[in-house]
């Protein structure tokens, strides 16, 4: 490992610069190893968890989405969109194809109202954010820094999610598809892992 991509955490040293895989040569800016504790809380620093397409079954997803006041609307609508309505909303569309999935929402700022109106609906759970744990920037929700941490904390617990934004509607059940691609391009990503 080159020595400005070095991160020693742990009596462990890591390799904190991205590399292309068809070019391993080049190589991008090194991370900050000021973020490897919360990378190793998130167990991001191994691949002792990872998914063989060739003997694993991929897990079936939870469905993840996160919102704030803002947005609240438009993430009702992820339920069901029926008579040209927005009836009980981002959750009414999942209901509409999965209606006997659990959605867990995370809380960005919702009001009291918002979340206990969410809390009423079937197989929905709300969790708050815990933005302490963080940097404070990550506060900012128009830096969407929250994000990729709300995807590492439902991974590691699931095994597989399905991140949705507030705007993302479905037409079709299309996971079948997508876990064949994904199976597909199993060579690919054996590479990546195993470089």
């Amino acid at each position: 490992i080159r020595y400005r991509c070095r991160c020693e955490l742990n009596k462990n040293i890591y390799d904190f610069c991205y590399c292309l895989p068809s070019q391993p040569q080049t190589l991008g800016q090194p991370f900050n190893c000021t973020y490897a504790t919360y990378l190793e809380e998130l167990d991001l620093l191994s691949d002792h968890d990872a998914i063989n397409l060739e003997t694993d079954r991929i897990p079936d997803p939870m469905y993840v989405t996160a919102m704030s006041t803002n947005h609240f609307e438009e993430g009702l609508t992820l339920e069901y969109q029926g008579f040209g309505l927005y009836a009980a909303f981002q959750i009414a569309n999942i209901r509409k194809l999965w209606p006997h999935k659990k959605i867990l929402v995370y809380n960005l700022g919702l009001s009291e109202q918002a979340v206990e109106e969410l809390k009423r609906k079937c197989l929905v759970e709300v969790r708050d954010f815990r933005f302490p744990n963080y940097p404070s920037y990550v506060k900012n929700l128009k830096e969407y820094r929250w994000k990729p941490l709300i995807i590492a904390i439902t991974v590691k617990e699931f095994g597989a999610i399905w991140w949705m934004d507030t705007s993302v509607r479905w037409k079709k059940d299309y996971q079948d598809l997508i876990n064949d691609e994904i199976r597909c391009r199993d060579n690919f990503v054996t590479r990546l892992l195993t470089r």
